[in-house]
C-alpha cells in the first residue's frame, strides 16, 4: 500500500471499559474489519472520560432487570464514571437502591425499605446524573 491508499480512520471512545473491550473486539469488531478490502484501517482509541462528580461517595445497589441498559456492566460503568459505586447487599451504607419495579417484595426491597433507602428506577436514576 502507498501513502496515497484509501484509509479508514476508526475513533473507539473507551473509559472503564477494560473488563468487556477485549470481547467487543474479539467478537464484534474484528469479524467486521476483516470484511473490509482494499482499505488501510487505521484504529484509535481515545479515552472519553466521559465523568463527572454528580454520584461521588454514593453507594449503589442494583437489582432486577434492565431497561435502558444491555446489561448490569454498562449501568456500573456509568455509576463509576460519574463518581459513584456499586454493591451486591443493601445495608445501611447503601445510599440507592436501583430497581424498575420499585414496589417489588424481593428482598433487596424489603430490606431498603426498613432502612430508609431510596429505591429508585433507572429513569429517576438518569436524572441524577444529567
Amino acid at each position: 500500500m502507498s501513502i496515497l491508499d484509501p484509509t479508514i480512520s476508526i475513533v473507539i471512545p473507551v473509559h472503564n471499559e477494560a473488563e468487556v473491550l477485549p470481547e467487543f473486539l474479539d467478537k464484534k469488531f474484528l469479524p467486521e474489519i476483516e470484511k473490509i478490502k482494499n482499505y488501510k484501517i487505521e484504529v484509535v482509541f481515545v479515552d472519553d472520560s466521559d465523568s463527572s462528580d454528580k454520584l461521588l461517595n454514593k453507594t449503589f445497589v442494583i437489582t432486577g432487570s434492565l431497561n435502558n441498559f444491555s446489561n448490569r456492566d454498562e449501568l456500573i460503568a456509568l455509576i463509576e464514571n460519574n463518581g459513584g459505586h456499586v454493591v451486591s447487599s443493601v445495608t445501611k451504607n447503601v445510599d440507592y437502591l436501583i430497581n424498575n419495579d420499585v414496589t417489588s417484595t424481593s428482598s433487596k426491597n424489603k430490606k431498603a425499605k426498613e432502612l430508609n433507602i431510596p429505591i429508585v428506577d433507572e429513569n429517576t436514576f438518569l436524572g441524577m446524573i444529567k
